[in-house]
């Protein structure tokens, strides 16, 4: 990449090799393993992406929080399609949420306008026996765009499941509201992940990790407690999964306070389960998640 310019920064987090990018009053950091972001916030308010204070820092080691990548998988083998897990092969050695988390990327495009601030990194190559590119773009303007590029310059189709595993910041779960989850099919990938149930109801204070199907609209997080409400607005992507651990959890989970579930919700963009992507020989495959923050 060209010499950094003040709009994109190369920094360190808590010891770890990361970048940072501004536009206006906005700001986002992301670290080069994982090209994994860890916050985006704005000035004055609070920050829309859940910055965990019990994250480890640890090169090798899944970062709880912010926006993990899972790619080419999700999470353990059972939460995927039969052709995703043939195709990695996948078992209960296979690493949790897919191969690309604790690689470092390289940082090999930025750019600035009058109206954004942008960085792309690209993940080294990941197996020996297919040729696949795979790239994230993070741009800074009046909201806050991500784009995951799967490119297949292999001579088969490969099939991939996928997620941007979204931490969101939030006042108080029982603040909250997602209103236009109303009507969508859902998994409870709790109980029997293969079947199809719906529609699904938000209700905090219990753990829960519902895979939205089918979603053809933005999706809102109100927060009453904030005053505040966060869109998310995708494309090529078909599933959306919702996750808060609860307190029964929580007690349990690495990287996070008993009493964190009060204070995020995952609202993940991708493409889970039988949504899964083929991907032809020659073509690519775009995963795009737009994050906006609008007072109430």
């Amino acid at each position: 990449m060209a010499q950094t310019k003040q709009y994109v920064n190369l920094t360190t987090l808590c010891g770890m090799p990361a970048v940072e990018i501004r536009f206006a009053d906005a700001v986002a950091c992301i670290l080069l393993q994982g090209a994994q972001l860890m916050w985006f916030e704005k000035a004055g308010g609070p920050s829309v992406i859940w910055r965990n204070p019990d994250a480890a820092f640890e090169p090798g080691t899944a970062t709880r929080g912010g926006i993990p990548i899972c790619w080419p998988w999700y999470a353990a083998p059972a939460w995927n399609a039969d052709e995703v897990m043939q195709e990695w092969k996948l078992d209960d050695a296979s690493p949790f949420h897919g191969l690309v988390r604790t690689i470092p990327w390289q940082i090999i495009d930025a750019q600035q306008t009058n109206t954004y601030s942008s960085v792309t990194l690209r993940a080294p190559r990941l197996t020996d026996t297919q040729n696949i590119n795979l790239e994230i773009s993070f741009t800074l303007g009046h909201k806050l765009r991500i784009e995951l590029v799967t490119s297949n310059e292999s001579t088969s189709s490969i099939h991939i499941n996928e997620a941007l595993h979204t931490y969101f910041a939030i006042s108080d779960i029982h603040a909250i509201q997602i209103p236009n989850q109303r009507n969508l099919s859902y998994l409870d990938m709790l109980d029997n992940p293969q079947k199809t149930r719906g529609p699904w109801q938000f209700h905090p204070g219990a753990e829960f990790t519902a895979c939205l199907q089918h979603i053809d609209h933005p999706l809102t997080i109100i927060d009453e407690g904030w005053q505040r409400a966060i869109s998310i607005e995708t494309l090529g992507c078909k599933s959306a999964v919702v996750w808060n651990p609860g307190p029964v959890r929580a007690k349990n989970l690495d990287q996070f306070s008993p009493t964190s579930w009060k204070t995020m919700i995952c609202l993940e963009s991708g493409n889970l389960m039988n949504n899964f992507v083929k991907i032809k020989p020659t073509q690519k495959h775009k995963l795009i998640t737009s994050i906006s923050v609008t007072p109430l």
